[in-house]
């Protein structure tokens, strides 16, 4: 039988796919805190606490909280999709007990992982995370995205939840997630919140694009090879239709812009020969190497 509890955690899952479909790996607090519906009732999503529990769950905790500023070091153990999570305090013992009671029934929760501090914080949802084990001794739980005995899972109820699972999680590994996050953050920052080619301010639509690419030797994770460009722009410059040259100036594939295109003209042919938007620390601005490497191929 399909539990409400069952129907609160399903529910969860499918609300944080919505936020991550529309905010990436950087949800702001103001959103997670409107919670959703279920039945006509809200559910929150985040306490004060790290390990919270909705008023409406009788079978434990739905979220567990990382805080860039908190004493509790959440780490990500070897296989980059398994997380470290500390105990609550002993005065909170009871949070505790209610981690050990979902791993027990294998039920899912949710990390919300910060990756902006205040005082507008943003988080990467990492959903759904299973409670693999614990260590008294340590205080710290194992989760893990892909629980080895998954497939025990019986019941309808929890049959259903799983559907919902496979069907919410990514393929991308929590590190990639992180990194990207974390990346996307640090560029957005030292570019003020913009676009560096049309100066967009949507935060939604603002991506950290790397010149060199990660998976290249010489794509290192820092600002200098990183610009902020909007969804457009970025999508643009992976197909080389925009590209950037070592001297900061936009150059369009004007061939790609079919005549009579209006919005290419105006999205794209427009910005060919403008300079983009740097930094204000000189130290921050791209690398002209990484774009001559890039510009160059």
């Amino acid at each position: 039988m399909f539990s409400a509890d069952d129907e609160i955690r399903t529910a969860a899952l499918a609300h944080v796919q919505r936020l991550r479909a529309v905010w990436g790996d950087a949800v702001p607090e103001s959103e997670l805190a409107k919670g959703f519906v279920v039945r006509g009732e809200r559910i929150l999503l985040k306490g004060p606490q790290g390990i919270f529990k909705p008023k409406q769950l009788s079978d434990g905790p739905l979220t567990i909280i990382s805080t860039l500023g908190s004493r509790y070091e959440d780490e990500l153990l070897e296989d980059a999709n398994r997380v470290r999570y500390d105990f609550a305090p002993r005065s909170r013992e009871h949070e505790n007990d209610g981690m050990k009671r979902v791993m027990a029934e294998r039920k899912p929760v949710i990390l919300l992982m910060q990756v902006k501090p205040k005082p507008r914080p943003e988080y990467m949802i990492v959903a759904p995370l299973f409670v693999e084990d614990y260590d008294n001794s340590t205080r710290q739980f194992a989760l893990s995205t892909q629980p080895a005995d998954i497939a025990a899972v019986e019941g309808e109820g929890s049959a259903r939840v799983l559907r919902e699972i496979r069907r919410a999680y990514g393929e991308a590994t929590v590190r990639t997630r992180l990194h990207q996050a974390h990346f996307r953050e640090d560029v957005l920052a030292v570019y003020r919140g913009r676009c560096c080619v049309c100066e967009l301010q949507t935060r939604p639509l603002l991506q950290g694009a790397h010149i060199v690419p990660d998976s290249d030797a010489m794509g290192v994770p820092s600002v200098q090879n990183g610009l902020s460009l909007c969804a457009l722009h970025h999508a643009a410059y992976d197909r080389d239709i925009l590209r950037i040259d070592p001297e900061y100036h936009i150059k369009v594939e004007r061939r790609w812009v079919k005549l009579g295109d209006r919005f290419g003209r105006v999205a794209l042919s427009e910005f060919d020969g403008h300079r983009i938007v740097l930094p204000k620390q000189a130290g921050h601005c791209p690398d002209p190497a990484f774009l001559e490497s890039r510009f160059g191929r």
